[in-house]
């Protein structure tokens, strides 16, 4: 054991995360000049530690008494991607079993020299170094993070940039997660439809958007995190997530319906069809293509979310469960699994699923990463598999940092209890992109994968206070680099409307995590842009107008947009009765949330949308005194997957006096039941006459249906906003 460990951040200037195992300061500094010898000992492949040493150490090589070594030691402790690191008066000494260990060193070195991971070369200059010396080696095998291109498309340039940070913390896996309902990102020579129809989707306001890799590309990636010690792990969804392979090929669903690529989130009723040969001869034409493509032993197939009501419907799937002597559903699952398992172990992959793999019995061999919560861990070491551990809980980092705070992410328990070390391959974060894009992607990530580095590669106690401390440090670094981050306890941006009906104005709160966050704005329905105008504080609007705001970083976009649109009408302002409240959770709009003239979102979540579970609802408005209608109109959400259904229609009833009604007219629709889409449908009459009082009655769909996944449970109206023309 090293002695005289001392915190880092006492004498470096930016603190090295994730902490060193042993760290022993010998006093003073050193200063490697260009001239400085680089010695490289047994690496078959010397180039890339060479071209990474110098990215950020200008070194030509000369005859100075300094030296930069590098050497392969089988001795040093620890496994392969331990490393000993000395500094010196002589110089830079770095040993490891293995290339990936003196990786690891180099980009301790790169931190202790305060270097960007993307550093350009003309900023470069001499190094000064502490005198150390370090022993350091990982707790965990397996530190990923995965990086969700289904939903968003990431691109070769920002997906590279993203490789260099998780090296400079010490992850060694990218799960790259490339197939998913609303986008088919790898190229498949065989099946070329993949890329022309499953990359792309037509988005609500028309526009096309998508991408994908091309095989050549995945291949410049796969090298690229290889020489930086990362190694890549595909995701090819299946059986279910896979709408736009459906949009592709509809042969390959139970139902063959055209479909098109989705553009919203959720889980869809559309799976493989695990009847029919074709759909296996598909898939293995797929994992013919990608798994070359990729050096990891390891494949995933995602196995998570799979609706079973198709394959109840499907003639060619109960043929199957028949002739297999399957019991149910979930038995079908389980043995579409292990087939697409023994393909996958005759390219030799082994098969990586979701927890859900384990429902209908667990494929042997198989890795289980566990994400609903970690205690499904503890069936899966009984079952005899290696479980990695990715609690949505703690470890989702696409979720918003004021519900999941650094501090959250660095206190949590690893491991469930009878789960020990030895049972656990190790632990990933995820980044899943309904609201990540290349924008915000580093803003999700940092500070808090920061945290979960340090946890996965360094032994406990946690030192919360020593931590925080060290972070401080390494912020500022951060900042004076250039490197965007994200707040580590807050949302990056926090709004709140208020509505001004007496002046018929609009006004939004703005609060940001951030100091340095400036968000702006446009009235006119366009994208903020870095010129448009900044909100300071709150901002009032005018009702009629559209609000889009959007927070900037350094002149860049940091975040997702937020659209709010407004109407004003003749029922604006005025109280709404209601036969019975909202659910508390959806009635942060108040009394006047139906008629304040803000328009509710495509997210139900808005704190606009009124929501109602189980019941019918009667809304009546007052209008002040009688005069001319001709048109009333009751915005209602649609979110099939969301237990959120169009009421099955909408009852206007206009009245004098309040007390005598008159039927103004009944507004229906035509969605289907099994429409996944997002939709806000209108439910609207037009009849020209005098009225004070106008009363809507919106019928719930009542039950969720059979095939649902929530079958025979509530499902809800939600309903913003009730005009009066």
């Amino acid at each position: 054991m090293l002695a005289g460990v001392l915190a880092l951040g006492v004498l470096v200037s930016n603190p090295v995360f994730p902490m060193p195992s042993e760290m022993q300061f010998l006093g003073g500094s050193v200063t490697i000049p260009e001239s400085a010898r680089v010695v490289i000992q047994g690496v078959k492949e010397p180039a890339p530690l060479r071209w990474l040493l110098t990215s950020f150490l200008p070194l030509k090589g000369g005859k100075s008494r300094i030296e930069v070594r590098f050497t392969i030691d089988p001795s040093v402790p620890g496994g392969d991607e331990a490393y000993r690191l000395r500094i010196d008066d002589r110089g830079i000494f770095a040993s490891a079993p293995s290339a990936r260990g003196l990786l690891w060193s180099l980009q301790t070195l790169r931190q202790l020299a305060g270097a960007s991971p993307h550093e350009p070369f003309e900023k470069r200059g001499s190094r000064t170094f502490p005198k150390l010396i370090i022993e350091d080696a990982p707790k965990s095998a397996w530190r990923g993070v995965l990086v969700d291109e289904g939903r968003h498309f990431m691109g070769e340039a920002t997906i590279k940039r993203f490789i260099d940070t998780m090296a400079l913390y010490k992850y060694n896996v990218l799960h790259w997660h490339l197939t998913e309902d609303q986008g088919w990102r790898v190229e498949i020579k065989k099946h070329p439809k993949l890329t022309q129809v499953g990359a792309w989707r037509k988005e609500p306001n028309g526009t096309r958007y998508g991408g994908f890799y091309t095989q050549a590309q995945i291949k410049r990636i796969v090298k690229y995190a290889k020489e930086r010690g990362v190694t890549i792990v595909p995701e090819i969804e299946m059986p279910g997530h896979c709408s736009s392979a459906l949009a592709s090929y509809p042969e390959l669903g139970c139902r063959r319906a055209k479909l098109e690529v989705p553009t919203n989130w959720g889980v869809f009723t559309d799976v493989y069809c695990a009847g029919r040969e074709s759909t296996f001869e598909f898939l293995e034409d797929v994992l013919d293509e990608v798994i070359p493509l990729f050096e990891s032993p390891y494949f995933h197939i995602g196995g998570d979310e799979v609706p079973k009501t198709n394959w109840k419907a499907c003639a060619d799937c109960q043929r199957r469960m028949k002739a297999e002597g399957l019991a149910d559903e979930h038995e079908l699952q389980s043995w579409f699994i292990r087939r697409i398992q023994a393909y996958l172990a005759k390219n030799n992959r082994t098969l990586i699923g979701w927890d859900e793999i384990l429902e209908g019995g667990l494929a042997k061999g198989a890795v289980v990463q566990v994400w609903q919560d970690i205690e499904r861990a503890i069936p899966a070491v009984k079952a005899g598999s290696p479980v990695i551990l990715s609690p949505q809980s703690h470890l989702y980092l696409n979720r918003p940092a004021e519900s999941n705070s650094m501090r959250r992410v660095y206190e949590h328990t690893l491991l469930p209890e009878g789960v020990t070390a030895k049972d656990v391959l190790g632990h990933e974060v995820t980044l899943w992109s309904e609201h990540i894009t290349p924008d915000n992607l580093f803003a999700r990530f940092l500070p808090r994968g920061i945290a979960a580095a340090e946890m996965f590669w360094s032994d406990p106690p946690r030192d919360w206070p020593s931590f925080s401390k060290r972070m401080d440090q390494h912020l500022a670094w951060m900042d004076a680099q250039g490197i965007p981050y994200g707040p580590a306890d807050a949302a990056i941006s926090t709004v709140r409307l208020e509505s001004l009906t007496r002046e018929r104005m609009g006004r939004l709160h703005v609060e940001t995590g951030l100091k340095d966050i400036d968000v702006r704005y446009t009235l006119n329905g366009w994208m903020p842009t870095r010129t448009s105008p900044v909100i300071e504080g709150s901002i009032e609007f005018p009702i009629g107008k559209t609000l889009t705001i959007r927070p900037f970083r350094d002149g860049k976009p940091f975040d997702w947009p937020k659209v709010f649109r407004s109407i004003a009408h003749l029922a604006y302002g005025r109280r709404v009765e209601l036969n019975q409240p909202p659910a508390s959770r959806y009635a942060r709009a108040g009394e006047v949330g139906l008629t304040d003239g803000f328009i509710g979102s495509d997210d139900f979540d808005d704190g606009v949308w009124l929501g109602w579970q189980g019941t019918d609802v009667v809304m009546t408005v007052n209008l002040g005194r009688i005069q001319p209608i001709r048109e009333v109109t009751l915005n209602c959400f649609h979110q099939m997957r969301s237990w959120i259904y169009l009421p099955k229609r909408v009852r206007f009833e206009v009245s004098t006096d309040g007390e005598s009604w008159e039927l103004l007219g009944e507004a229906s629709h035509s969605i289907g039941e099994r429409d996944d889409r997002t939709l806000i449908h209108p439910f609207t009459v037009t009849k020209s006459t005098q009225a004070r009082y106008v009363r809507a009655t919106a019928t719930s769909f009542g039950k969720l249906p059979d095939w649902h996944l929530g079958a025979g449970g509530e499902t809800w109206i939600f309903a913003d906003e009730f005009t009066v023309r």
